[in-house]
C-alpha cells in the first residue's frame, strides 16, 4: 500500500508539472467543454435551411429537430474522445513510463523493497484520476451549456446519461492510456513510443472498420453499421475483424447512451467487445510492467 500511494502521488505531481501533454489536453478540454455549443449551431442552421425551404414551399416534411433530445447536442463530443481524447490518453501513458526510463528510477528502485505492482497501480490509478478530473470538467462544461441553450436544467434522466457516457468515456481513454504506458515501457526509443500506440490507433479507428464497412475513413467519424456480405470468405471476414472495430463499439455504446439516433440499435457484441479490450488493455499493461522494468531507452 505505501508503494501505491507513494507511485500514485508522485505520478499525479509528475503529470501536473509536464509541459508534453499540456497542449493535447487544453485541445481536448476545450472542444469537449464546447461540443453542446457546436451541436447547437449545427442544430439551428439546419432549421434555419429548413424554414426557408418551407417558406418557399419546396417541401412540407416536418422538421427533423422538432422535439431534439437534450443530450442530442453532445454528439460531437464522441468524436472528440475517439479523435483528441485517444490521443491524449497514449500521450499521458507513455509520458508515464518514459519519464521513469529517462530518469533511471530503475536503479533506485531496485534497491528497495518494491512491489511493481503496486507501483503500476499506482501509477495508472494516477492517470485515471486525471482523466476522470479532465471529464468532470467537460461534463460540467456540457451541463451548463445545455441549460444556457434550452433555457431549463437538465432531467433527471438525462443527467444519468451523461454521467454513464462520462463513465464510458472515461473507461475508454484509460484502457488507450494503459497502451500507451505498456508501448513506454517496451519501446527502444522515445519515438517509437509513441509512433506505435499512434498507429495501432489509427489501424483500429479506421483502417479496421473501413475493410469491413467499404466506407470512406471520414465518413467513420459517425458510427457505420457493418454491411451484409452474405456467406463465405468475405462474411467470415467481417466476423473475424468486427469484434476489433473497438472505436465502432464505443460509439454504438455511446448513441445507445445518449439516444442520439434511434436507428443504430446496440448490439451484445459491442458491449461484449468493448467490456474486454478495457480488461485487456489494463491488466496486460500491469503484467508487462513487470516484465520490461528496467528495460534502457537507445540513447
Amino acid at each position: 500500500m505505501i508503494t501505491f500511494r507513494a507511485s500514485f502521488r508522485h505520478e499525479l505531481l509528475s503529470s501536473a508539472r509536464s509541459r508534453s501533454p499540456q497542449l493535447i489536453i487544453a485541445v481536448f478540454l476545450v472542444l469537449t467543454s464546447i461540443s453542446s455549443i457546436i451541436g447547437w449551431l449545427t442544430v439551428r442552421n439546419v432549421t434555419k435551411i429548413y424554414s426557408d425551404i418551407v417558406s418557399q414551399g419546396l417541401t412540407r416534411a416536418p422538421n427533423p429537430f422538432t422535439g431534439t433530445a437534450s443530450l442530442y447536442y453532445m454528439r460531437d463530443s464522441v468524436i472528440y474522445i475517439v479523435l483528441v481524447g485517444s490521443l491524449m490518453a497514449i500521450v499521458l501513458g507513455a509520458q508515464t513510463s518514459l519519464r521513469d526510463r529517462n530518469s533511471s528510477a530503475d536503479v533506485l528502485i531496485k534497491t528497495r523493497n518494491v512491489s511493481l505492482l503496486s507501483r503500476a497501480l499506482g501509477q495508472l490509478s494516477a492517470i485515471g484520476t486525471i482523466i476522470a478530473g479532465l471529464e468532470a470538467v467537460a461534463l460540467v462544461a456540457s451541463i451548463l451549456t445545455i441549460w444556457m441553450i434550452q433555457k431549463t436544467p437538465l432531467s433527471l434522466a438525462s443527467f444519468v446519461h451523461l454521467l454513464s457516457f462520462g463513465a464510458i468515456s472515461g473507461l475508454l481513454m484509460l484502457a488507450i492510456a494503459s497502451l500507451g504506458f505498456a508501448f513506454g515501457l517496451y519501446a527502444r526509443s522515445e519515438e517509437s513510443a509513441l509512433l506505435y500506440p499512434i498507429v495501432t490507433w489509427a489501424i483500429i479507428t479506421f483502417t479496421v472498420p473501413q475493410i469491413i464497412t467499404s466506407t470512406h475513413p471520414v465518413a467513420l467519424l459517425n458510427p457505420t453499421p457493418a454491411i451484409a456480405t452474405g456467406t463465405g470468405l468475405a462474411q467470415s471476414m467481417v466476423n473475424t475483424f468486427s469484434p476489433l472495430m473497438l472505436m465502432e463499439h464505443f460509439k454504438y455504446i455511446a448513441n445507445s447512451i445518449l439516444s442520439i439516433d434511434s436507428s443504430l440499435k446496440l448490439s451484445t457484441t459491442s458491449i461484449v467487445s468493448f467490456a474486454a479490450f478495457v480488461a485487456f488493455a489494463l491488466t496486460g499493461s500491469i503484467s508487462i510492467s513487470a516484465k520490461a522494468f528496467g528495460r534502457k531507452l537507445n540513447v
